[in-house]
């Protein structure tokens, strides 16, 4: 085993670790990549449709009267997005991602833009709600898809969450969105903690541990999995990441959390530590008995499990994920309910 200066222990993840080395810096080396920028007047806006801190999305319509998507970003030195170009573009075409189409700069204000393809969506909190079991088992496995895809190309997603996917149940579509916190999974490399919406976090983050990897991703995948099966959110969201971690503790305990950090050198601070071993962590079972139990089958609740394990070498890989017997239904060629 290998530590760093600090004593802080370097884990390589068990999947994927030599991707980027194996393809190369032409592959990941986005401060030397120089995208072709265009002219925005193919494209006519027709309605604000969303808005982040770097950016406002609009539904657009091509000339030749295709829908598209509209990202105008926040004017910034157009350096700070050529990782996310450089990713969507490597990512050009996979299944279950969205797929960027086109790259435009307007000349009289200087303002650049992504256009991506249309993707007709719900809100997210009504759909969950209507999902049946069936529905949960599809757009996991497409989510679940899709991180195996990024990931066998050395790509984490670093922001999983309900937000970013986008469901068209209509046509039983699923394509997961906003690549800006996305990075190339470099092994024993340090990466910032300081990414991902709080309450989605996985432990490794609230305690700041480095070198982390594509497992992340799984944690937050599981999070929302959660979310379809008992129709709420089960973590509460804290105030800051020490106090985000004691909510991740309220769920799966905090002994486990603290033996955890033991295991890689993170050293928590007293506070921390006895404020983690008085959660003894309440499981699902709680949220179990809200919902009607074809909602939460054994295996569903197995895999979950598996998602959110509280080590990240221990979390199940989105490829193993994916082979689950939750999803032996989707798979069995007699069965209706089929992945398309």
């Amino acid at each position: 085993m290998d530590y760093d200066h600090n004593n802080i222990l370097i884990s390589v993840s068990k999947v994927y670790a030599d991707v980027n080395q194996q393809k190369g810096p032409e592959w990941y080396d986005h401060k030397s990549y120089e995208p072709q920028w265009n002219l925005p007047d193919n494209y006519s806006l027709i309605k604000k449709v969303g808005r982040g801190k770097y950016s406002t999305v609009f539904k657009a319509v091509h000339k030749r009267r295709t829908e598209c998507a509209i990202k105008i970003l926040v004017p910034l030195d157009p350096k700070r997005y050529l990782r996310e170009i450089k990713i969507l573009t490597n990512l050009a075409g996979q299944k279950n991602i969205v797929r960027l189409l086109d790259l435009v700069k307007d000349p009289m204000t200087g303002i650049y833009s992504f256009v991506f393809e249309w993707v007709d969506f719900y809100d997210w909190r009504s759909l969950y709600t209507s999902f049946t079991i069936h529905d949960i088992r599809l757009y996991m496995y497409k989510l679940l898809c899709a991180l195996d895809t990024a990931h066998s190309l050395g790509i984490m997603h670093r922001d999983i969450k309900p937000q970013n996917i986008a469901i068209d149940k209509e046509h039983r579509r699923l394509r997961l969105l906003d690549w800006g916190l996305a990075d190339f999974y470099h092994p024993k490399q340090k990466y910032n903690s300081h990414v991902a919406t709080r309450v989605f976090k996985p432990p490794e983050l609230l305690i700041c541990y480095p070198y982390y990897d594509y497992s992340m991703d799984i944690w937050s995948a599981g999070l929302t999995f959660s979310i379809m099966m008992f129709k709420r959110i089960v973590i509460e969201c804290g105030e800051d990441d020490p106090d985000q971690l004691l909510k991740v503790a309220d769920l799966v305990g905090g002994a486990g959390i603290l033996n955890y950090a033991d295991s890689l050198g993170v050293d928590l601070d007293d506070s921390t530590r006895q404020q983690l071993v008085r959660r003894p962590g309440t499981g699902w079972e709680k949220h179990r008995a809200k919902v009607a139990p074809e909602l939460c089958p054994p295996d569903a609740l197995d895999l979950l499990n598996r998602m959110m394990t509280i080590d990240h070498r221990e979390r199940i890989t989105a490829r193993d994920a994916m082979k689950h017997a939750f999803f032996k239904p989707l798979l069995d060629p007699l069965k209706t309910h089929k992945v398309e």
